[in-house]
């Protein structure tokens, strides 16, 4: 979006992958197959979207609110996959990341909407570090693991799971496949 993120200055922030979000429906939607849509259609859609404080969400109210389309009717879910659903079923558009939606675009379940105009649509996933705490071996363990699956990650992030041996004593893993948000608070 091309501002710099500010983070708590007691956090090492690395980056770790790049996101997409795009504009998906049900393949039975209005808007299902055709090209290029307008920033005025867009509005008048009905939205099922995150709920505010989602990275996700707050990333879209930004870039729909600099774009200047306000979003009319939204429906707010908790979760991506039960925004997926909604979706199958024909009702709203959404705004996911690629990657949580990339197996039901493959299976024909959900479509991508082109629009006209080309919107920020990109986001940094980064690991992020409590400067102060030591590495623990089982925190080095994730560390390695994260980076010896990137790859993976970047293929198919749903398909990767971390070891259930990780287990790290006061602290957080925080793994949400739905988002494609890997964050190790520490």
């Amino acid at each position: 979006m091309g501002e710099e993120e500010r983070y708590d200055s007691n956090l090492i922030i690395e980056p770790y992958l790049q996101d997409q979000l795009v504009v998906v429906c049900g393949p039975g939607h209005e808007l299902a197959g055709t090209s290029l849509i307008t920033s005025e259609i867009l509005a008048r859609q009905k939205f099922v979207l995150r709920e505010k404080g989602s990275s996700t969400r707050d990333m879209v109210d930004k870039i729909v609110q600099q774009a200047g389309i306000p979003l009319s009717e939204v429906w707010e879910l908790p979760s991506t996959e039960s925004i997926k659903q909604v979706l199958m079923s024909n009702w709203g558009l959404s705004i996911l990341s690629f990657t949580s939606v990339r197996g039901e675009l493959q299976a024909g379940y959900l479509v991508t909407v082109p629009l006209k105009e080309q919107l920020p649509f990109h986001r940094s996933i980064n690991l992020a570090f409590h400067r102060s705490k030591i590495f623990t071996p089982a925190l080095t363990a994730l560390y390695h693991f994260l980076g010896s699956k990137k790859e993976a990650i970047i293929e198919d992030f749903s398909s990767v799971t971390i070891q259930q041996a990780i287990n790290c004593q006061n602290s957080e893993v925080r793994i949400q496949d739905s988002e494609c948000i890997i964050q190790a608070i520490f």
